[in-house]
Formats: structure tokens, sequence, C-alpha cells
């Protein structure tokens, strides 16, 4: 259940390199709706910025995580709830926000939902293929999705795309089981994401509360 409080929201779940982040940003621009992309303030957090109320210990663990490409154990579920509520609280007051990276797993979907409502979930199928030309892509600071980033190596990817289908893909029952309407779109190497971004908007009817 949510809180009476909680946010509305909209949460993008797909493997990583299936085009979150981009679509976040256009979902931003064409719908006005903030976007938290949390994998992104993981990095910032663990390159020394926006670490503002984290203890020394909060810190490290952040970076350990970025580090390994590991998931928050359940027992860091307040600290994944601090690092969103100053995300939530960046975001443009009122009106839905779009999640990105959070929440990854049930654990953090029930420890966040007095804080989220999240009442829409778009998922982005991308096989494995089109994964590993995506981050390539990246790597080489092609497309539009995030470059500059050092967690895309094959370990590393082969890593999260495990951990996609055992511990994050599950929260597509738990958001059904849970009345949110659940939208799939292909995601190829040819998707645009402002293209992606008006199609949602106008599956939800035009601009409102996801």
């Amino acid at each position: 259940m949510s809180g009476r409080n909680a946010r509305p929201a909209l949460l993008l779940l797909g493997p990583t390199g299936s085009g979150k982040s981009p679509l976040g940003r256009a979902l931003e621009r064409v719908a006005g709706w903030p976007h938290l992309d949390f994998g992104a303030l993981l990095r910032q957090i663990a390159a020394g910025e926006h670490a503002d109320g984290l203890d020394p210990e909060a810190r490290a663990l952040v970076r350990a995580l970025v580090a390994s490409n590991a998931l928050f154990p359940d027992d860091a579920l307040p600290l994944v709830r601090t690092i969103v509520g100053t995300g939530l609280a960046r975001a443009a007051a009122g009106g839905p926000v779009v999640l990105n990276g959070v929440p990854r797993t049930i654990a953090q979907a029930r420890g966040l939902a007095d804080a989220v409502a999240i009442g829409t979930v778009v998922v982005l199928a991308a096989s494995p293929e089109v994964v590993r030309a995506q981050v390539a892509r990246r790597a080489a600071g092609e497309g539009p999705d995030d470059t500059g980033r050092d967690d895309d190596g094959p370990e590393a990817v082969t890593r999260k795309l495990e951990l996609y289908e055992y511990a994050t893909r599950p929260l597509v029952g738990h958001y059904r089981a849970a009345g949110a309407a659940i939208v799939e779109f292909a995601s190829g190497l040819e998707t645009e994401p402002d293209e992606l971004a008006h199609r949602i908007v106008a599956r939800l009817g035009g601009g409102a509360a996801p």
C-alpha cells in the first residue's frame, strides 16, 4: 500500500543498455515529469558529489556497490530511502516523477511504498545482443545513452543482466498484482527516445499523472 503523501510515479524497468536513461530524460522534456536517475545519482555520490547528509560509512558503501555492480543489501534500505528522498526533494514540486534504477528489488519496492506511488511500469524489452551493442555504443560515446562510464566492461554487463533477471524483473509481477499498469515496448538500436516518450504519454492519456 502507498502512503497518503506518496509521490505519483512512473517506473522504468529494463536491463542495462535498454535505454532507460535516455527515455527518462525524454519524458522530462516531453511531459515535464522530473527524471530521477538513481544509478547516475549513485555514481555522483561515489565520485564525492551530492553526498550531503551521508556519513562516511554510507558513502563508502555506495562506492563499493557502484564498483562491484551489486545491489543494495536489504539492511541498507534506510540508505536507499535517504538517497531517493534527496532525489525527490530536488525534483520539481508536485506532479509525477519518473523513477529509473530504483526500486530494483521487491524489498526496495515495499520499503519505498510510502514515498512513491507507482501507477505505471514501463518495461523496455531488449535482447542480450541489443544490450551489448548498446553498451558498446555507450562506451564509445555514441548514441543517446550516458557516456564516460567505467562499468561497461563485458563481465560487468553480464553481471548486470543476471541481476536484472533474478532480482529486478520480478517487479513486473509485483506491481501488476498491486494494480499498476504494465506497458511494454521493444527497445532496439534504432529506438528514438523522444518518439517513444510521445507514445508513452499518448498511451497514458496525454500527460496526466501515470
